[in-house]
């Protein structure tokens, strides 16, 4: 019983520290999201504008018009930016899936024997469908 709650605990320490990093990644990925809109983006497409105004490419009751067609145009450049990176942790979770059924497959099979060998006591243990 000491050795199964000494794995376990092992196992759920593990499993608690991935999900910290995972969280930490996902926050400041967020925040440099956030400060690329705020820091970067935004006073770039101000100064495109201000550059248009002072080439008089565009009038003064234009602005906001061609400042809503800029962040529209680049959001959804970033959109799909997104949506790609979205696929690439899909394909990630799918391979992980795949690997995890392998595993669980080669536990299955008899010939191997490999729940008597991760187990070491294989008596009364089985793996049923």
């Amino acid at each position: 019983v000491a050795f199964s709650e000494k794995q376990w605990a092992a196992l759920s320490r593990a499993v608690e520290a991935e999900e910290a990093r995972k969280t930490a990644l996902e926050t400041v990925r967020r925040y440099v999201r956030w400060l690329y809109w705020s820091d970067f983006l935004t006073p770039a497409l101000e100064v495109v504008i201000a550059a248009l105004l002072e080439g008089n490419l565009v009038d003064a009751a234009e602005v906001w018009v061609m400042a809503r067609a800029l962040e529209d145009g680049l959001d959804t450049l970033l959109t799909r930016s997104r949506a790609e990176a979205e696929l690439g942790e899909l394909a990630t979770d799918v391979a992980r899936l795949a690997a995890l059924a392998d595993a669980v497959d080669a536990a299955k099979a008899p010939s191997t024997n490999t729940l008597d060998r991760v187990c070491r006591s294989g008596a009364g243990v089985s793996v049923e469908d």
